[in-house]
């Protein structure tokens, strides 16, 4: 595999990176713990600091069904599933606090394959396992902190079970050796908290929220990451306005950080030790630090401007971005249909002009109110995670189709 030798990026930071610690692993499960509560309504769960966090017990912060709940995540994601051994410290009620848990976990992870899986934003579909090994992880933020050497600390608002969270909130400050905050995604609290020398950890919507709220000029650098989908040329302007810097990165649960931009204007710059497959493209070769050459599935459709830039232009899998998750219109649509009384139903992300969430038209059967119908829905959509929630609902005779017989928008 070849690298031309002008490439642009800088170069990479070739001391290895520490591996994972326990402390890693709690603060893992604390992501977990507060999923599962927002899962069940609590959407105001601020993390706890890790010492006091640590210091619980299973029991002390949730029932024996959300704890097993608990306890499946970390296995899976950490390829535990199969490590019998672990089992009988983390039974529920059994008097380990959570940092013994945590330690438990990371002494079996450490042990083994040190293989960490992520799934396919979770909420939405069939979730995909993608599974990044250690060599991956490690060559991944010894790139990205030669981006971060003037960043004394990182705000995060991302959950790190998800790996854009997990990059860029976890493992990147543990490789950069610098302190961690984590807040809540609301606009108005995170630039409260920000600090100089902040490395901000987001998404799109948040930025745009923040954009509209009552900025400051900041005198001092800090950096807005964000990940998922582009920022608005609108969002952009402001925020650069005001003194803000801008990390845009690009990549998927599949592949990890393949590319970085300082502006949502220009195109991603591949990292170093990616190149195009010649001949293919939806795929990517990429150099590990063994030598040997992996190949990666793009999991989006990229208009290459030369041999290492490009724009993004699509989904291949006809994923959307609401709320910086990717949600499939199509599996909504289906759990909508399975509702005794809808006779069909289309999904569909929102316009600009609208919003930046999914709406749906439904066809109803015949006899079927809609008065009626809309108090039952609203009780079926408590199955859908915010994300997949559609938030505006027509009802029609028909789907609306164009002269064709596809489905268009209305």
């Amino acid at each position: 595999m070849h690298k031309p030798e002008n490439h642009l990026m800088i170069c990479m930071d070739l001391t290895s990176p520490p591996s994972l610690n326990e402390h890693c692993f709690l603060v893992l499960m604390q992501s977990f713990f507060l999923h599962h509560r927002r899962k069940h309504g609590f959407f105001s769960s601020v993390p706890m600091r890790e010492d006091r966090f640590g210091a619980m017990r299973g029991a002390d912060i949730c029932t024996a069904a959300e704890w097993r709940a608990i306890v499946h995540d970390m296995t899976a994601m950490l390829s535990l599933e199969d490590s019998r051994e672990i089992f009988p410290v983390l039974e529920y009620g059994n008097g380990a606090t959570l940092a013994e848990c945590a330690h438990v976990l990371w002494r079996a992870w450490f042990n083994g394959a040190r293989h960490v899986t992520f799934f396919t934003s979770g909420t939405t579909g069939t979730p995909r396992a993608c599974t990044h090994t250690e060599m991956e992880l490690k060559q991944e933020v010894s790139f990205l902190r030669t981006l971060f050497s003037h960043n004394t600390a990182f705000l995060s608002s991302v959950s790190p079970h998800h790996l854009y969270g997990f990059t860029f909130g976890l493992y990147l400050p543990l490789s950069c050796g610098a302190p961690v905050r984590r807040t809540l995604p609301l606009s108005t609290l995170l630039v409260s908290q920000m600090r100089c020398g902040d490395a901000v950890i987001g998404v799109p919507v948040l930025w745009n929220a923040v954009a509209r709220g009552n900025l400051k000029t900041v005198e001092h650098d800090i950096v807005l990451v964000s990940a998922s989908a582009p920022i608005s040329p609108e969002t952009l302007n402001i925020l650069e306005e005001y003194g803000y810097r801008l990390l845009d990165v690009f990549g998927s649960s599949e592949t990890g950080v393949i590319g970085i931009r300082g502006s949502s204007r220009e195109p991603y710059q591949l990292l170093p030790y990616f190149e195009r497959s010649k001949g293919l493209q939806d795929e990517l070769l990429r150099m590990l630090p063994d030598g040997t050459v992996r190949k990666y599935p793009l999991m989006d459709t990229l208009n290459w401007q030369g041999a290492e830039k490009f724009y993004p232009a699509g989904r291949r899998d006809k994923a959307v971005q609401v709320g910086g998750v990717n949600v499939y219109p199509s599996h909504v649509a289906h759990q909508l249909e399975k509702i005794p009384e809808v006779a069909m139903c289309a999904v569909r992300l929102m316009d600009k002009g609208e919003g930046s969430r999914l709406k749906a038209f439904i066809v109803l059967k015949n006899g079927i109110d809609e008065h009626d119908f809309r108090r039952k829905l609203k009780t079926f959509l408590k199955n859908f995670s915010p994300e997949e929630r559609p938030v505006h609902f027509e009802f029609g005779q028909t789907l609306p189709r164009n002269d064709m017989g596809k489905l268009q928008d209305w």
